[in-house]
C-alpha cells in the first residue's frame, strides 16, 4: 500500500484541494494579523487595550493559526509529494534532503521509481567549475 493512497478522498474530490487552500491562506492571514495588531497597540495605537490581554489573546490565536496552515499545509503536500518535491521552490539543502527521502522510503514502497526521480531532480542542476 502506497502512502499516498491514505489521500486519494484529497486527490479525487473536486473540493477538498480547493478547501485546504482556503484554510491555509486563511490560517497564514489570522497569524499574521493578529501579530500585527499586536505590534500596532505595543507601539503606541490602541492605548484603550490593555497589552498584556491583548497579548495572550494573540499567542492564542497565533497557537490556532499556526495549527491551521502546518495541517492544511501538510495535508496539500501529501496529496502530491513527488511533484512538489521536484519542484525547484521546495529545493533544500542535502541534509533536509536526505530527510526526506528517509521518510518517503518508510512511507512507501521504493520500486526503483524514486532513484529516477531523485537523479531527473539533481540532473538539471548547473555544478560551478571547480
Amino acid at each position: 500500500m502506497r502512502f499516498s493512497s491514505l489521500f486519494n478522498p484529497l486527490q479525487s474530490s473536486a473540493w477538498a484541494y480547493p478547501s485546504l487552500e482556503v484554510v491555509h491562506i486563511a490560517g497564514i492571514a489570522l497569524l499574521l494579523g493578529n501579530l500585527v495588531i499586536l505590534e500596532l497597540r505595543v507601539f503606541g495605537h490602541g492605548d484603550t487595550l490593555p497589552v498584556k490581554a491583548l497579548a495572550r489573546l494573540s499567542l492564542s490565536l497565533a497557537g490556532i493559526a499556526f495549527a491551521l496552515a502546518a495541517t492544511s499545509g501538510l495535508l496539500m503536500f501529501a496529496t502530491q509529494p513527488d511533484q512538489l518535491l521536484s519542484n525547484r521552490a521546495f529545493d533544500l539543502p542535502p541534509s533536509s534532503r536526505t530527510s526526506m527521502r528517509l521518510a518517503k522510503s518508510v512511507n512507501q514502497e521504493n520500486d526503483g521509481h524514486e532513484k529516477e526521480q531523485i537523479h531527473r531532480r539533481t540532473d538539471h542542476r548547473v555544478h560551478p567549475a571547480g
